[in-house]
């Protein structure tokens, strides 16, 4: 199956797997990646195919940005999404010094800057948001806020 697999092409798989053979995708997957790691699997002396699935399922990934080690029951790196927290908080609590600089008589700026600081969430490239931080910051201190 994995050189039939690697032999076609894209997207023929499911097709050539409803044809040939009588169990599903994820069946054929997991006979493919047995397959694929045979010689660490005879290493490990595996008995059976559920040991083979269960040694062969990551326990833990690494995020690509921080390089944190998380474990493979969680989606998202834990590290990386309590800095995206801290860097909103910084970039609303800026937004809101900034703006009650210019006009101190503003009502409800924090509402301002916590809805300005949402909704540039996502738009502002990852690496930018530690110079929108930077230049936040270099106001304040302009301003002796």
């Amino acid at each position: 199956m994995a050189e039939q697999k690697a032999g076609l092409k894209h997207g023929k798989w499911l097709a050539w797997l409803e044809e040939n053979v009588g169990f599903s995708e994820r069946t054929a997957r997991n006979y493919v990646r047995v397959f694929e790691n045979r010689e660490r699997l005879k290493s490990a002396s595996v008995a059976d195919l559920n040991d083979a699935y269960l040694l062969l399922t990551p326990t833990e990934w690494t995020c690509e940005v921080c390089k944190t080690i998380n474990p493979a029951s969680q989606s998202e790196c834990a590290r990386c999404a309590e800095n995206d927290r801290i860097e909103r908080r910084v970039i609303t609590e800026g937004l809101t010094n900034a703006i009650l600089f210019l006009d101190p008589e503003q009502r409800g700026v924090e509402e301002q800057a916590r809805y300005f600081s949402e909704h540039i969430e996502g738009k502002i490239p990852k690496d930018k948001i530690k110079s929108v931080i930077s230049f936040l910051e270099a106001l304040c201190k302009i301003w002796n806020i």
